[in-house]
């Protein structure tokens, strides 16, 4: 190859080098991504099945969100909102919230936890990030995102369960407990411990134990002035003496 080729050959080469540099080239490793899961608990087991809460993440104007940044939630169970994508190194803050139904038996839980993300670039050109979560109460970093709720029980009844060994707590019309140490019946839908118990009320018809008290009451008083009035005669129907 004489020395003019060669020339020709070394500027073809370092033409295509200097394109190819000039191309932006997509590493792998360009995007952090991190999800949040939520816990939503009931520990006494006294909520409704029914109730629904939503659980609602608010970030910084530039933080990236989830898609939706609202979820629905139930009484009991673990929720997680969908990843999250960053594409910029940087530093975001987020707060995680629970909305409660309106219900004014429901005690839910208000705190409000915070997240703080963090996003670097390493050396290789990958992102790489991390996160921390606090709450209100500053109770220390807790790990994951939890929230307990309660619920108001009747002033009028006794929330009865099949296994619940305390005694039963019967309430009259006046709202004054009256308390029966035993245990309840037997478990079944018939069961005392499943019904509401109460005293008879003004107008209600009376059971048959109650309608019998009361009639052995007044035969009772009935013969207690039947009898008075016969100690009160004469003996042997005489007329008393004259004198």
């Amino acid at each position: 190859m004489n020395i003019k080729k060669f020339r020709i050959v070394l500027s073809a080469i370092l033409v295509a080098a200097a394109v190819f540099c000039a191309i932006p080239v997509s590493a792998e490793g360009n995007t952090y991504t991190v999800s949040f899961q939520v816990a939503v608990s009931n520990p006494k087991k006294n909520i409704p099945t029914n109730t629904e809460f939503k659980l609602v993440i608010e970030g910084q104007p530039h933080a990236p969100l989830p898609d939706p940044a609202e979820i629905p939630a139930g009484v009991n169970g673990t929720y997680k909102f969908e990843p999250i994508e960053f594409n910029e190194p940087g530093n975001y803050s987020y707060t995680v919230k629970q909305v409660a139904p309106d219900d004014h038996k429901l005690i839910p839980d208000t705190q409000v936890y915070r997240i703080d993300v963090t996003v670097i670039r390493s050396e290789n050109g990958d992102l790489e990030g991390g996160f921390t979560i606090s709450n209100q109460q500053g109770n220390g970093k807790p790990t994951f995102i939890s929230f307990r709720n309660d619920y108001k029980r009747s002033a009028s009844m006794h929330n009865i369960n099949e296994d619940d060994d305390k005694p039963i707590n019967i309430m009259d019309k006046n709202g004054k407990s009256i308390r029966d140490g035993g245990k309840g019946g037997s478990k079944g839908s018939d069961s005392p411990r499943n019904k509401l118990i109460s005293l008879p009320r003004t107008g209600e018809p009376l059971s048959p134990a109650f309608g019998g008290l009361i009639l052995s009451g007044v035969l009772f008083i009935i013969f207690l002035v039947v009898r008075k009035r016969r100690s009160g005669k004469p003996e042997d129907g005489g007329a008393p003496d004259e004198q």
